[in-house]
C-alpha cells in the first residue's frame, strides 16, 4: 500500500502506553516476537488516523530520531568540549550560550528525550538562548574564576 496524505499533527498516541513499554508477554499485543501497537495521529483540528498491525512503534520512532540524535549529541559534545577548554585555559565560563534555530531544537529534543519536561533553558547551569541564525554555537560574555591558590 503506499499513499499521501496533508495532515497538520496535534498530537500522536500510543494507545496503551505500557504496551509500548513492556510488549512482550502480554499475548494481547505480542504473537511470538512480534509485537502489535497500535497508534493514533490527531490533527490540531481533531481528526484521527488510526494505524494497527505488527508494528513495534519504539524501534519505528528511534530509527526515525536517529539522525537527529546523533546530531543533537555532536552539539552537546561540542558546547561541552568548548566549556571544558575554556575552564581550563582561561579559568572562565560563558554568561550565556547561544544556539542557533538548528543546533537549539536538536539540543532541546534530546533533553526532552531525558525526561526535562520544560523548553532548553540551561546547560551546566549556564543559560541558553536560542539565536536568530540557522546554525551556530556562540558563548556570549565570560565570568572568572577566583584560583583558590596560585
Amino acid at each position: 500500500m503506499s499513499g499521501e496524505f496533508s495532515i497538520k499533527i496535534g498530537k500522536i498516541d500510543f494507545n496503551r502506553i505500557d504496551d509500548l513499554i513492556k510488549p512482550y508477554g502480554n499475548t494481547s499485543i505480542c504473537t511470538g516476537n512480534k509485537p502489535a501497537q497500535d497508534l493514533t495521529i490527531t490533527s490540531t483540528s481533531n481528526e484521527t488516523f488510526h494505524i494497527c498491525g505488527n508494528n513495534d512503534w519504539a524501534y519505528l520512532v528511534v530509527d526515525a530520531l536517529s539522525p537527529l540524535l546523533q546530531y543533537a549529541s555532536l552539539v552537546e559534545n561540542k558546547i561541552s568540549n568548548d566549556l571544558r577548554k575554556m575552564d581550563r585555559e582561561k579559568n572562565s565560563k560563558p554568561k550565556v550560550i547561544g544556539l542557533g534555530r538548528n543546533d537549539f531544537r536538536a539540543l532541546d529534543i534530546l533533553f526532552r528525550i531525558r525526561g526535562s519536561e520544560d523548553s532548553l533553558k540551561e546547560y551546566r547551569n549556564i543559560p541558553v538562548v536560542r539565536l536568530e541564525e540557522d546554525n551556530a554555537i556562540e558563548f556570549l560574555g565570560t565570568k572568572e574564576f577566583d584560583l583558590p591558590f596560585e
